[in-house]
């Protein structure tokens, strides 16, 4: 019998309009009536997901597995930083500074996002302007000193890809590396997360802090950030639209894409 059931946001739950299923909610109590803990675990910060999710009490695995916090009361049950050395390292590397620079943080109750605006480098005003205001600025990555989840660069593919291939060659050992395509744009974004620091370690965290053993769980997603929870989990599931890579650790993929409320449909048939 399953005990916890994990799913992702984006292109999984929500539609490609960013609409969370109708019958979420129902879900969710549904699961708890059968004795199994519902959670969400997606890549995006806290505050966004805590809106999409309403008034669903739910915990939430958010940025990428970095922090976990409760959906209505806020409590953090979890927080796993970037040390200071380790942001210099990965921002050293970055030698021609082409790309928008965000650091998504912890530790301030009016901002998630902070981005680098020296008078040099580009500024993504587009991505920026999806977190609500809740952003601040640097000028020097030494004047940094909130809790730091996760790196992220936006910019020309050309420079993401680049970029990607200097991280791969000089840092692959310590980091997670994530180049992933944009949603609302023909681009990628390229995240940068510590080795312990993805949606899995966070998952793991959670089910030790449950007593619940890993085959007792069910995963849905879509994503390479997904990848390691479903292939590591009792049950990993795919999503129809899910890429490629994903698909080939799942043990079942959905009948129906995001748009048509797939994953929900499949978590039902399986758990109840």
């Amino acid at each position: 019998m399953f005990k916890l059931v994990s799913m992702d946001l984006d292109e999984t739950l929500l539609t490609t309009d960013k609409k969370m299923p109708k019958d979420f909610k129902d879900f969710v109590s549904g699961c708890r009536d059968r004795g199994i803990i519902p959670i969400v675990a997606t890549g995006r910060e806290y505050t966004t997901a805590k809106r999409f999710v309403g008034d669903v009490d739910i915990d939430l695995i958010c940025n990428n597995g970095n922090l976990i916090r409760n959906s209505m009361d806020s409590k953090t049950l979890y927080v796993n930083p970037i040390s200071h050395e380790d942001l210099k390292e990965v921002y050293n590397l970055d030698k021609d500074k082409s790309c928008n620079l965000l650091l998504h943080v912890s530790g301030n109750k009016d901002v998630d996002v902070i981005y680098q605006d020296d008078g040099k480098r580009f500024i993504d005003d587009e991505y920026i302007s999806r977190f609500s205001k809740r952003t601040a600025t640097f000028k020097s990555i030494d004047d940094v000193s909130l809790d730091v989840l996760s790196i992220v660069f936006t910019g020309k593919n050309e420079d993401l890809f680049k970029l990607r291939d200097v991280f791969n060659s000089n840092i692959s050992d310590k980091f997670n590396i994530h180049l992933m395509a944009m949603q609302t744009r023909a681009e990628y974004m390229l995240e940068v997360l510590q080795k312990n620091g993805d949606k899995f370690e966070g998952l793991k965290f959670y089910c030790k802090s449950k007593n619940i053993d890993l085959k007792d769980v069910v995963a849905i997603g879509d994503d390479s950030n997904d990848k390691n929870i479903i292939k590591n989990c009792g049950l990993g599931i795919a999503m129809i639209n899910a890429i490629s890579d994903v698909k080939d650790v799942a043990k079942l993929i959905s009948k129906k894409d995001n748009n048509n409320n797939g994953a929900i449909e499949i978590l039902k048939e399986v758990l109840w």
